[in-house]
């Protein structure tokens, strides 16, 4: 219970500080360049670097106490927040140094999810992983909600240096919580042998390449991801530019996905446990529907916050359940490779596509993005209703419910 609790509140704290993080330099990047395709720089980018360690990230966590790369991640997300905002005090804020030190932020916050929910993968039975990640998205969800609604009405106060205060305050607080993960939990025969890092990084090919089912809830998963982050990376641009509101509502509106999302983490498993399925074509219906909202013409905020807590739902709960699934076919020793696969594709998808996506809101207009983003979702939702698909799933839930 002790390293259950520990895990919630390391993701809720770190959560918090990352949006809050995130809201403030999204806004000032746009209201300083006035550029659209800077923010989709800005998201892609931050990504890159992950997308380039990714597969040894998950080696690495494989091989290594949890609880240390956890709290090495924390200290490094301190130590790029820093720096991010010792050269905003100096007056000025230059893009490619906001670029670079985002890229270092985002690597850190990488490490530290990848860690953390291959932990609970392996601490946890199968039987209890689809309440444990739904519970964890649902905190971190509403950890994000909490710096979102905060950031956005700090940013309209100007209130630069309580910004700082709360993001590393946050950060501390998660160092402290990581402490109380077990990393004991993990069992020595699930640890992998002692070889070197290559020969770990092929092993983990060989068990992807053996088990192609996996690629199949990729998929799906990176069109979870890659419309939630493009989502939050293009609500400063399409609140400033769609319905020409400012700071408050755009924090507002962040917050709003995030409460759907958080809904979908705390309803989602009562609702799987009711049903005994994973609602994975429904989840994207939903999704589609809330880029549909976002992506019509409108003046006014009420749709906006419609569609964008649909977009939570949707995105939150295909992310809960194909990671559950994932997680509960695969084995115990190759958690982390696993999910390290998974991230590469999903930030793959946002490095290539969020330049693109910038772009077309620069060109045109930022509700373009959202239309734009209703492709991957009809792809996926082709591939869930596949007849394989539905087995794998129902597969999935079996094995949960044994």
């Amino acid at each position: 219970m002790k390293q259950y609790i520990g895990i919630l509140v390391s993701f809720f704290c770190s959560e918090i500080s990352k949006t809050l993080y995130f809201v403030t330099i999204a806004w000032l990047l746009y209201q300083v360049t006035g550029r659209a395709d800077f923010t989709g720089l800005l998201v892609s980018l931050g990504f890159l670097p992950s997308l380039l360690s990714n597969i040894y990230i998950g080696v690495i966590v494989d091989r290594f106490s949890t609880k240390l790369i956890a709290s090495i991640a924390l200290i490094g997300n301190l130590i790029a927040v820093s720096l991010m905002f010792a050269s905003l005090s100096l007056g000025s804020l230059v893009p490619i140094i906001v670029f670079s030190i985002h890229m270092f932020q985002q690597l850190m916050g990488t490490v530290f999810r990848t860690t953390l929910q291959a932990h609970s993968a392996k601490s946890f039975p199968p039987q209890q992983l689809p309440k444990v990640i739904a519970y964890t998205n649902a905190v971190t969800i509403f950890g994000a909600l909490i710096g979102a609604s905060v950031g956005g009405w700090l940013i309209r106060q100007e209130w630069l240096i309580l910004t700082v205060s709360l993001i590393i305050g946050f950060y501390l607080l998660a160092v402290v919580t990581v402490n109380f993960i077990n990393s004991s939990a993990v069992t020595n025969q699930d640890k992998p042998k002692k070889t070197s890092l290559h020969r770990q990084l092929i092993d983990g090919l060989h068990y992807l390449i053996k088990h192609p089912f996996l690629f199949r809830l990729f998929s799906m998963t990176m069109v979870g991801q890659l419309v939630y982050h493009t989502s939050i990376g293009f609500l400063s641009v399409y609140t400033i530019d769609h319905i020409n509101e400012q700071a408050t509502t755009y924090g507002w509106l962040d917050a709003t996905l995030s409460v759907g999302g958080g809904l979908a983490g705390l309803v989602g498993f009562w609702w799987f446990r009711k049903t005994r399925q994973f609602h994975t074509v429904g989840s994207l219906i939903l999704t589609g529907a809330g880029l549909l909202i976002l992506a019509l013409p409108s003046n006014f905020t009420f749709p906006a916050f419609i569609g964008v807590s649909l977009i939570g739902l949707g995105t939150t709960w295909i992310r809960v359940l194909l990671q559950s699934t994932q997680q509960i076919l695969t084995a115990r020793a190759y958690h982390g490779r696993m999910s390290s696969y998974r991230m590469l594709i999903n930030h793959g998808s946002i490095v290539i596509s969020a330049p693109f996506l910038g772009w077309i809101a620069n060109q045109y207009r930022a509700a373009n993005v959202y239309a734009f983003l209703l492709i991957p979702v009809v792809g996926a939702l082709i591939i869930a209703i596949l007849p394989r698909t539905l087995s794998l799933l129902k597969q999935a839930v079996t094995q949960s419910l044994s």
